[in-house]
């Protein structure tokens, strides 16, 4: 009769001292892995495109300066933590053609986003040829540089109004998310980025893969905005 008899179980644990000298043989066989196999690296996708979404101010977390930190921060030679073996920096992919987009969003807010950038790009030259006019002499003055946040409008509230129909939209102060004259050209890039990542990964080009691009898109719905949210998250695609 085996009732109510206990057995108790003791277990050694074993612990291993791994010294220095393995550590730095781990070490230097994966750095030769590492400079002879690219498809063991991490590929580093960026791009100048995306550096013309332009935000509401400088004080935006969102902004451009972020993109740059970052990407010194990866390439820099004189980093301890990511070596020039471990990554391939790359610029060369293409911008995210409509086909793709269309496969996410409707086409009625591609198009809007389209006449948009439009809009914006008229009132820039616009303003451009009265400065011209205002000098006298025919000389284009560019005020843009001197003010990036120029043609600079709200996003989010428009996205409400024109591809939701919402009666109540956010103040333009409050939105987070703005659009400017480049912000079409950075958003496709920046999901062609995504895009070519996740081709170069699967088919073993290789191993994983960092988009430092902007603006973000995972807030972005199929009309802009997701059912039931109040801010577009500085998304647009």
């Amino acid at each position: 009769d085996t009732t109510g008899i206990v057995t108790t179980t003791t277990t050694t644990t074993t612990t291993t001292t791994v010294t220095d000298t393995e550590v730095e043989e781990t070490r230097a066989t994966r750095a030769n892995m590492l400079c002879h196999s690219l498809q063991s690296r991490t590929l580093v996708l960026h791009h100048p495109e995306c550096l013309d979404h332009v935000p509401k101010s400088d004080g935006d977390w969102e902004a451009p300066d972020r993109v740059k930190s970052i990407l010194k921060k990866v390439t820099s030679t004189s980093s301890k933590q990511i070596r020039n073996y471990e990554i391939v920096v790359s610029t060369d992919f293409d911008k995210a053609p409509l086909e793709l987009l269309s496969r996410v969003h409707s086409a009625e807010y591609l198009a809007f986003v389209n006449d948009l950038s439009k809009e914006l790009e008229r009132r820039r030259k616009q303003r451009l040829i009265e400065e011209s006019n205002k000098s006298g002499n025919g000389e284009i003055i560019n005020t843009d540089d001197k003010n990036p946040h120029l043609h600079v409008v709200p996003f989010t509230p428009m996205v409400q109004k024109t591809m939701m129909k919402e009666a109540i939209v956010k103040k333009g102060s409050h939105s987070d998310t703005s659009f400017s004259v480049g912000s079409l050209r950075a958003a496709r890039r920046a999901a062609g980025a995504v895009q070519h990542a996740v081709d170069c990964v699967l088919v073993g080009r290789c191993r994983n893969a960092f988009c430092i691009v902007r603006p973000p898109g995972h807030h972005a719905g199929i009309n802009g905005l997701l059912s039931g949210g109040e801010s577009c998250g500085f998304c647009i695609f």
